[in-house]
């Protein structure tokens, strides 16, 4: 299938579930009819199409979720990484066991058959977030959801098993899965994923109603993540540099554009999602869904002004080579005179 056809097929699904939904869109509708009859004219039923897509989804769910009956019931010996879900006094009681560090966090979660839920009443003593431990206990297949508290809010994470009876046992080895952590990564990454990490559990504090002093921490690292965080990616760095570079500039001019970026950035940020999220709530009752559209809107908005700063800047620099050239005809013409 092309391009074309998978947009095609999207349409006359968006189509589909907007009718199943009662929802009245005759504009939707419309794309819809007319984009099934382009799959059509190109040999192709959306229908068919649209079974297939559900036959593939269906097997890609089953091979995540799907489990192994060899060991169920049984007693077992499983290393992982403790990913924390509720506290009591100082210590974890309960917590998901993940393959990799970072799960769920910095990376995408695990499929739920490469998860395990543990309760662990007596408390487990960690010294960070993902610490190493090798568990004994019985194995249960008991899928489930559970709340993961993030400092953006929650998730849902789902999980294929539980491990009932569960006691710390021994030094854990290699996880073989661990190869697919995020860890690896630059200085920044990894100092910025210790520091995401410190953040949320202190944001997991204040949650669940601890010391006042978890919140003082938190601004504090607050502050020292968003200077962080600037250092990477996608913040604009090559832009003021540049514009530094060309126009000149002082310390107090950089601070005074440091703290307007600042405050543009986040109240933009906060005034933007909370119009986004009251017009599409009120147009279609429902949450944003379509966020690969904002990104692309948000880009689209960055190369936007990028070239309207290009265009001033060639426009200046025109203007200073024509100013140029007529300072130097008018010292021509007043040496021709004398």
């Amino acid at each position: 299938m092309s391009l074309d056809h998978k947009r095609d097929l999207r349409d006359v699904l968006r189509a589909n579930e907007a009718a199943a939904a009662s929802q009245r869109d005759p504009a939707l509708t419309a794309a819809g009819k007319a984009a099934r009859q382009r799959l059509l004219d190109a040999g192709l039923d959306a229908d068919v199409l649209l079974d297939q897509r559900l036959a593939v989804m269906k097997r890609r769910r089953e091979a995540a979720t799907g489990v192994s009956q060899t060991h169920i019931g049984d007693a077992i010996l499983i290393d992982g990484y403790i990913l924390p879900l509720r506290w009591q006094d100082k210590r974890v009681v309960e917590f998901l066991l993940v393959p990799w560090v970072g799960a769920c966090i910095h990376t995408p979660p695990p499929p739920p058959n490469q998860i395990v839920h543990v309760a662990y009443p007596d408390g487990v003593t960690v010294e960070k977030r993902f610490a190493a431990v090798r568990l004994k206990g019985v194995l249960r297949h008991q899928p489930a959801e559970h709340d993961l508290f993030l400092i953006d809010g929650r998730r849902k994470v789902p999980a294929s098993y539980v491990l009932d009876e569960a006691t710390i046992s021994g030094t854990p080895g290699e996880v073989v899965a661990a190869s697919s952590a995020s860890g690896d990564g630059s200085l920044f990454t990894r100092a910025q994923m210790r520091i995401t990490t410190i953040l949320t559990t202190s944001m997991t504090a204040i949650n669940q109603g601890h010391s006042i002093g978890a919140i003082l921490v938190a601004v504090a690292i607050a502050f020292a993540y968003g200077a962080l965080h600037t250092l990477g990616p996608g913040h604009g760095k090559a832009v003021v540099i540049s514009y530094f570079v060309g126009a000149g500039g002082t310390a107090r001019s950089g601070i005074l554009m440091g703290a307007q970026i600042a405050l543009t950035h986040v109240v933009s940020a906060v005034v933007l999602v909370i119009l986004l999220d009251l017009a599409v709530r009120q147009t279609t009752g429902n949450a944003p869904s379509d966020y690969r559209l904002i990104r692309l809107l948000s880009y689209g908005a960055i190369v936007a002004i990028g070239a309207f700063m290009v265009w001033q800047a060639i426009q200046l620099a025109r203007f200073a080579i024509r100013w140029k050239h007529l300072i130097a005809r008018r010292s021509l013409y007043n040496k021709v005179r004398d």
